[in-house]
C-alpha cells in the first residue's frame, strides 16, 4: 500500500497502524506529534488507528534548546 510520510512517497503492508508505522522506523515514541490527512492522532489512539492508501502521514519530533 502507498501512502506519503512526510512528503516523501513509501510502501507499507496492507495491515499497518500508526504505532506499526513508528515502530518500523525507529521513531523514538516520546515528543512525536502525528497527523493524517491533517487531522491529528492523540497518541492514545496510535495503536486503533489504521492507515489507508494514500493516506498523508507527517510525523514531527519534538526538540527542546535556545
Amino acid at each position: 500500500m502507498k501512502i506519503t510520510l512526510n512528503n516523501d512517497p513509501i510502501e507499507v503492508g496492507e495491515e499497518i497502524n500508526v504505532e506499526k508505522l513508528i515502530e518500523s522506523f525507529d521513531f523514538q515514541r516520546y515528543h512525536l506529534a502525528v497527523a493524517i490527512n491533517n487531522r491529528v492522532i492523540p497518541k492514545a489512539k496510535w495503536q486503533e488507528t489504521s492507515l489507508h492508501e494514500n493516506d498523508n502521514v507527517i510525523i514531527i519530533k519534538a526538540v527542546s534548546g535556545g
